[in-house]
């Protein structure tokens, strides 16, 4: 079932992974951040909505290589009791939501330091590791698998396609789900505190 595996995960992670950090820090250090201040949308919609137009071109463009590889390895292939229902599709848009809104605030701190590269590359080392792109989590220790639990990663990616494979029972599809509202949450708040703080600074200093 491992060929299953990382061709669902690949399917979610081109709707769901976020990279708008990048982009964040970008505006902010060539000026275009400024012209956002005197629009009359607020920025943090203007990034998600951008963010949104490319992960759909991306999982449009993705859709024709998924069908080309589901053929090519399907005499491999076991999806197993998979289940393509309603909660697949809230944790898919779940996770969606919780990877932008763990990048948005990252993206923030450009606010408040100069340089942020080191801090964005070091990001995608517990990312890669804990949103299952190494390996499925069912496949770690359970020390490391009881880490990955409490942090956000899994959330991301790992944990809707394990809900798509039916690797999960309800109730712990349900503990996700609340963990996924959680980061959304805690994300969305970091945001607000960080945008609040980082706009003083930046108007205070001219940066």
């Amino acid at each position: 079932q491992i060929t299953a595996y990382y061709l669902v995960l690949l399917a979610v992670g081109n709707f769901v992974t976020c990279h708008q950090m990048w982009e964040i820090a970008q505006d902010i250090k060539e000026g275009r951040f400024a012209a956002f201040l005197l629009r009359p949308f607020g920025y943090m919609s203007y990034n998600y909505l951008g963010f949104l137009a490319w992960r759909i071109m991306r999982t449009l463009l993705f859709v024709p290589v998924f069908f080309a590889a589901a053929w090519l390895f399907r005499d491999t292939l076991q999806f197993g009791d998979y289940r393509p229902d309603g909660y697949f599709f809230l944790a898919l848009v779940l996770g969606h939501f919780v990877s932008f809104f763990t990048t948005y605030p990252l993206g923030l701190v450009a606010l408040y330091v100069v340089e942020t590269r080191s801090l964005f590359n070091f990001w995608y080392i517990p990312l890669v590791i804990f949103n299952g792109q190494v390996a499925p989590i069912a496949m770690f220790p359970e020390s490391a698998r009881k880490l990955a639990e409490l942090l956000p990663f899994r959330y991301t990616v790992a944990f809707p396609t394990e809900v798509f494979l039916g690797r999960m029972n309800t109730a712990q599809i349900h503990d996700g789900l609340l963990h996924q509202v959680g980061w959304i949450l805690g994300g969305y708040v970091l945001s607000v505190l960080l945008w609040r703080g980082g706009l003083k600074r930046f108007t205070g200093v001219g940066l």
